[in-house]
C-alpha cells in the first residue's frame, strides 16, 4: 500500500493499535520487545509524515504543539513509562476529517486477527494457557489467562472488540448478532470469572438492542439518564479519591470496597503509602499490590491537575454530544468510564477508542460520527 496523506494517518492506527496488544503480553523474549518497539518508532515517522503533509491550519498546529508539549511534560515526569499517553494525543489530534467508524473497524480488525493468532498460537504451545487460583466472595475459582498477565485482561479485549464491531457495523447489526455475542461472552465467564467484564458487556449489548429497536427519543427515564451521564466522570474521580481517603474508614466505603472487590482498599494503600499531589510523580508498584482501578491511577501517576484536565474535557464532550443527540456515543464513554474502575484502560485510545471522541472538541466536526471516508 502506497502511504500518502490520506492514509498514512490509518495505517499510523492499524501499526500502534498492534502495538498495544501486544504490550498485554509480558514477553520474555527481547528479540519481540524489539520488534514491537522497531514498529511504534515505524507508526510515528509515519504519522509524522501525516502531520507535515495534513493541510492542518496554523491554529490547529498551534493547539497540537500546546497539547503534545503538556502530554510530554505529564510523560516525563510520571517516569517515562506510559508512551500511550503520547499515542493516544497523536491519535486524537490525527482525526480531521477522519472516520471514526473507519478507526473502529481498524481496532475491531486488529483485535480479531490478533485474537485468532492468539488461538493459535495456544493450541501449538508457543504461548501457555497459565491457570491462576483466585478468591471470588470467599470461594477459590480457578481461572485461565489465554496467555495474558491475567484472565480480566482477557475480557477487556473481548469488550473492546466487541464495542468497535458493534459500533463500526451498527447500520447491519440484528437482533440475533447481539444474541449470539451475549451466549459467546457469558461461555467465556466460565473461563475467565471476569465479573465486571460480562455485566459491562451484557450492559452495552442491552443499551445497543433499545437504541436500535426500540423508540426511545420520549423515554422519560432515559432522557434523565443521559443528562446524569454528564456526571459520570467527575463522580468515578471524585467519589474514588474522597471514599479511599477520606472517608475510607465509613460504612460506606466498605460496603463499596466489597462490591468493588477490594479496589478501594488498594486505593487507600497507595494514597497512605504515596500521597498524591498537583503535577505527575515516578512510583514504583507495592509488591505485587495489583492497581486496577484507573481513577486513583492516573490521580497518583499523573497528578490532581492533569485529573482536572481530563474532567473537564470529558464533561464538555458529554454536553456537546447531548446537545447534538449522539446518545450512542455517549453511552459507550459511560460504559468505558465504567469498567475503568476495575481496569486501567481510560484514557489509552487502542484500548478504549472512544477517547477519539474527544477529537470533535478540535475540530468541531460531527460528521466523523457518520462518514465512512471524508476527504
Amino acid at each position: 500500500m502506497k502511504i500518502n496523506k490520506y492514509n498514512a494517518y490509518y495505517i499510523f492506527m492499524v501499526i500502534s493499535t498492534f502495538v498495544f496488544y501486544m504490550r498485554s503480553f509480558n514477553f520474555t523474549y527481547n528479540v519481540i520487545n524489539y520488534i514491537v518497539y522497531a514498529l511504534a518508532a515505524t507508526s510515528l515517522c509515519i504519522y509524522l509524515f501525516y502531520w507535515i503533509s495534513e493541510e492542518f491550519s496554523v491554529k490547529e498546529r498551534i493547539i497540537h504543539i500546546c497539547l503534545l508539549s503538556g502530554i510530554f511534560l505529564v510523560y516525563y515526569l510520571s517516569g517515562m513509562k506510559y508512551e500511550y499517553l503520547i499515542f493516544t494525543t497523536l491519535a486524537i489530534i490525527g482525526m480531521k476529517n477522519k472516520s471514526i467508524k473507519k478507526v473502529m473497524r481498524i481496532t475491531f480488525l486488529i483485535y480479531f486477527i490478533c485474537l485468532i493468532g492468539q488461538v493459535l498460537l495456544l493450541l501449538t504451545g508457543v504461548i501457555e494457557d497459565e491457570i491462576l487460583i483466585k478468591v471470588s466472595s470467599g470461594e477459590r475459582i480457578t481461572t485461565h489467562t489465554f496467555g495474558f498477565v491475567h484472565g480480566n485482561t482477557a475480557f477487556t479485549i473481548l469488550f473492546t472488540l466487541i464495542c468497535s464491531y458493534v459500533y463500526s457495523e451498527f447500520n447491519k447489526i440484528k437482533i440475533w448478532h447481539l444474541v449470539i455475542i451475549e451466549i459467546i461472552a457469558i461461555i467465556l465467564y466460565f473461563l475467565f470469572y471476569a465479573r465486571t467484564g460480562l455485566a459491562i458487556i451484557t450492559l452495552f449489548l442491552i443499551g445497543t438492542a433499545t437504541y436500535k429497536f426500540t423508540k426511545t427519543k420520549k423515554n422519560f427515564v432515559l432522557k434523565v439518564i443521559r443528562k446524569l451521564q454528564v456526571a459520570v466522570v467527575p463522580i468515578m474521580f471524585i467519589g474514588t479519591y474522597i471514599l479511599s481517603t477520606f472517608l475510607f474508614d465509613t460504612q460506606i466505603a466498605r460496603t463499596i470496597n466489597r462490591l468493588v472487590s477490594d479496589r478501594l482498599r488498594i486505593s487507600n494503600t497507595y494514597f497512605s503509602f504515596i500521597p498524591p499531589g498537583a503535577f505527575p510523580q515516578n512510583f514504583e508498584f507495592i509488591d505485587n499490590l495489583a492497581f486496577d482501578n484507573m481513577y486513583s491511577f492516573i490521580i497518583l501517576s499523573f497528578g490532581f491537575i492533569f485529573t482536572t484536565i481530563v474532567i473537564l474535557a470529558f464533561v464538555y464532550l458529554y454536553i456537546k454530544l447531548l446537545k447534538k443527540k449522539r446518545y450512542f456515543e455517549m453511552y459507550i464513554i459511560t460504559l468505558f468510564a465504567l469498567y475503568s474502575y476495575a481496569e486501567r484502560m481510560y484514557i489509552n485510545s487502542f484500548k478504549n477508542p472512544s477517547i477519539l471522541f474527544l477529537a470533535v472538541l478540535i475540530y468541531k466536526d460531527f460528521k466523523m460520527f457518520d462518514c465512512e471516508e471524508k476527504k
